[in-house]
């Protein structure tokens, strides 16, 4: 189905099952048809257990051809999901945020409160992105200031770009200045030789980036990584947070430490901290079982 955002804009979102409204805002670059095997099993179960309502963020999936209205990708993420969450009047809903859907999350509790929230499975994100200097837990910890010299680098190429070009619309040299920059992340910071192979695969065919790679538009790139440099922090606003969170950690996570993951569910008024051992920032994929039965915790706990 399509939602229309307070822009105009027309978002695609999937509504699987019916029952419990569970709205899941996914991790960057995940489209919705990623959550399929997780969820499947639960659409098998008695009849009505759960609706689960899935946007495709901008920039991927369904919503490809939808582009961010603002520069701030996390205010525009939770006006999404604020958008959905009024036009199909949901109400009493269990959220789901796994990664950048987790701070949008957070977004929306700084923002709100999220009326209408009765529950939240916050899954592997930092209540802070950034390093300041009482919190040494943002996004790689250490390592955090060679990565935001690197955005920094990318943001200032696409700024000398036209706003409205695509990777497919630049020259070849440009391209491969961009995406071996995005190369060379993904292989020193994220230590993924798969999305390092997908960019080299895009300097040549950049068109196979556009339903896998949420910056595909150069706008939307400069958009996120100006957002990452400059991320919100959220915990001062956790004290307005009062309803059930459930924490889930990877317990090898390199994207976010743990430790600041069990900060935030100490911090939190009804705050439950639990971690997947063994797991990295990816647990869906490395331990896909074991993401499934938190998945079935956390949604059987409230029923």
């Amino acid at each position: 189905m399509w939602v229309r955002m307070r822009d105009g804009a027309m978002l695609h979102v999937r509504q699987w099952g019916r029952g419990h409204p569970v709205l899941m805002l996914s991790g960057l670059g995940m489209s919705s048809r990623h959550w399929w095997p997780f969820l499947a099993p639960f659409l098998a179960e008695r009849k009505g257990s759960f609706r689960f309502i899935l946007p495709d963020a901008r920039g991927i999936g369904g919503s490809a051809q939808i582009h961010f209205a603002m520069r701030d990708v996390f205010e525009q993420h939770w006006q999404d999901a604020e958008d959905i969450v009024q036009q199909l009047r949901l109400k009493d809903f269990s959220l789901i945020g796994y990664s950048l859907g987790a701070s949008v999350g957070l977004h929306g509790f700084a923002q709100n409160g999220w009326a209408g929230v009765g529950r939240y499975l916050h899954i592997d994100q930092s209540p802070c992105i950034p390093n300041l200097p009482d919190w040494p837990y943002g996004l790689l910890g250490p390592r955090q200031n060679a990565l935001f010299e690197a955005f920094e680098r990318i943001e200032a190429k696409i700024l000398a770009l036209d706003s409205h070009a695509t990777l497919a619309d630049i020259s070849f040299a440009i391209r491969q200045s961009v995406l071996g920059d995005w190369q060379q992340i993904s292989r020193t910071y994220f230590h993924s030789p798969q999305a390092a192979k997908l960019f080299a695969l895009g300097l040549r065919w950049p068109s196979l980036l556009k339903q896998v790679f949420p910056m595909y538009r150069l706008a939307d790139m400069g958009a996120y990584v100006h957002s990452y440099r400059h991320a919100h922090d959220y915990r001062p606003a956790l004290a307005n947070c009062t309803i059930p969170v459930t924490v889930l950690a990877g317990s090898c996570s390199m994207l976010y430490h743990p430790r600041g993951q069990q900060w935030l569910a100490n911090t939190l008024v009804q705050g439950r901290y639990e971690s997947m051992e063994g797991a990295g920032h990816l647990m869906a994929i490395e331990r896909p079982v074991a993401f499934y039965r938190a998945l079935k915790g956390f949604l059987h706990s409230g029923l």
